[in-house]
Order: C-alpha cells, then sequence, then structure tokens
C-alpha cells in the first residue's frame, strides 16, 4: 500500500513540474518602475546547506523553485540578485534535478534552467543584503532552510526591514521556514495572526522526510500564525495564499503561481504609487 501511495505521489509531481515549466512561456507582466529606483530588482535567497547536519545525505535549494520564479521574473523585467547566509555558491538539491524523481524531460529542461539562470553561483552574504536596493524579497525553497535560514537574525534583519519599506515577502514550500520566530517592533511575530502556506505534514511524509527535518513545518506555521495555515485539498497540487505584503507557496508545484501573485502585488503597488 505504501509503495502505492509514494507511486502516485510520484506521478503527481512529474505532472506538476512539467506544469510549473510551462508556466514559464505564458506572457509575463511587464515591470514597470520599480519601488527601488529606476531598475527594479527581486532578491531571491537561498540556502547555503549541502548535506543534512550529522549525515552524508544530500540536501540544497530545490532547482524547480528557483529556475521557474527566477525566469518568470525577468521575463517580466526584473533584474534578479540571489543571497544566501554566507555567501557563494548555494548547493543545488541533486534530488530536484535527479530524473528518477522529476522524469526526465523536466529535469533537463531544469539543468539547462540551472546554467541560464547561473545567479545562485554567486550569492551575497546576507549581512550585505540592502533592503532598499529590493522590490521584493523571494525565500526559494529546500529542506536546507529547516537548518540555517530558521531562526536566523540576518533573515529577521531583512524581513523587518522589508515591512518597514513595505516591501514584499514571498517564500515557497519550505521557504516559509525562514519566516518563523521574526519579531516586530510592535511586539508582534511576523506570521501572527497572517494567512500562509507551506510544506505540508503529508507531502513530508511522502517524500521520506518526516523523521529527518528538525522540525514540521506545517505545524509551525499553524501556530505562529495563530492557526493561519492552510493547504490544498490534495498533496502536491499547486497553492498559494496571499496575505497582503506576504505571498507563500505551498510545494515545488506552487513556484510558478508564487512567482506570479508576487508580479501581480508588484504590478499593483507600482499603480498605486502613481
Amino acid at each position: 500500500m505504501k509503495t502505492r501511495i509514494k507511486l502516485a505521489a510520484l506521478f503527481l509531481i512529474l505532472l506538476m513540474v512539467c506544469f510549473s515549466l510551462n508556466q514559464v512561456a505564458a506572457k509575463p507582466l511587464p515591470a514597470k518602475k520599480g519601488l527601488s529606483g529606476s531598475h527594479p530588482r527581486i532578491l531571491m535567497i537561498l540556502t547555503g546547506i549541502d548535506k543534512v547536519p550529522n549525515t552524508q545525505r544530500e540536501t540544497g535549494f530545490w532547482a524547480e523553485e528557483f529556475v521557474v520564479p527566477c525566469e518568470m521574473f525577468k521575463k517580466s523585467g526584473y533584474r534578479v540578485s540571489t543571497a544566501s547566509l554566507k555567501g557563494g555558491r548555494a548547493p543545488v538539491d541533486p534530488g530536484s534535478i535527479d530524473p528518477k524523481n522529476v522524469g526526465e524531460e523536466p529535469a533537463k529542461e531544469l539543468r539547462l534552467g540551472l546554467d541560464k539562470n547561473s545567479e545562485f553561483t554567486k550569492t551575497i552574504p546576507l549581512a550585505k543584503v540592502r533592503v532598499n536596493d529590493f522590490s521584493a524579497i523571494f525565500v526559494v525553497g529546500g529542506h536546507g532552510v529547516m537548518w540555517d535560514l530558521t531562526n536566523s537574525p540576518e533573515i529577521a534583519e531583512i524581513v523587518q526591514q522589508a515591512v518597514a519599506k513595505n516591501r514584499i515577502v514571498a517564500a515557497v514550500c519550505h521557504g516559509p521556514g525562514a519566516l518563523i520566530g521574526i519579531p516586530l517592533p510592535n511586539g508582534r511575530m511576523f506570521l501572527e495572526g497572517k494567512k500562509v502556506t507551506g510544506f505540508s505534514a503529508q507531502e513530508e511524509e511522502l517524500a521520506g522526510m518526516a523523521n529527518v527535518v528538525p522540525y514540521c513545518l506545517e505545524e509551525q506555521l499553524n501556530k505562529e500564525s495563530q492557526e493561519g495555515y492552510q493547504k490544498a485539498t490534495a498533496p502536491w497540487a499547486s497553492f498559494v495564499v496571499s496575505d497582503e505584503n506576504l505571498i507563500t507557496g505551498q510545494n515545488p508545484s506552487s513556484s510558478a503561481e508564487t512567482a506570479q501573485a508576487l508580479l501581480e502585488r508588484l504590478a499593483m503597488l507600482n499603480t498605486q504609487k502613481k
């Protein structure tokens, strides 16, 4: 029975990866003058963890969650910069470009996408990020986020500045884990009272990582948001939650929809600024 469930889950993943890659070809929203100047920019934050702590199990950022949004942002006229905790080359989770996991053709397209969008190879340290230079922050998922970006003082500083400057904060899959434990000047937590989504407990179980990750993302997001966590009716389905300047996507399949929601929010903010 468990084998059948895993096979069904793998089939759904293959379908959703193909859908996300096809979405990149959709008509992009043109970038207007950015909130930070005449050259609108989006900062994509990635994990720097390449192995699960105390093991030899490889991890990193999930390729689809970087490639698909990155290409959508660029097609809409935005410049993309990348950052990680320590800077340098961010590691790609080998599983995210493995044909056995994502399919032969999607794996090929994602590899080509990584070659084309090489910003992940030269990330700047989070401590050197100037939030005022960006119109939006986008946290890419991957299990590594749960170790180096959760409860990170550097991430907290960036999010606090983003809130103060009315910037958009978006995250997909495990990316929302970076938004946990961030206090605001008003005494509230960043996620407090917010509607949010992220990789579900069921998906973690199906991925075989429930007993590996340091915490259950669904439970922590639901707790900190005061039961504001939402998810799709079925695992692996694309699902995005927008709560003003906070935009979150549930899983890899949500990459394109999360990026699109961010672009639409930026377009709205730019219109209001006129």
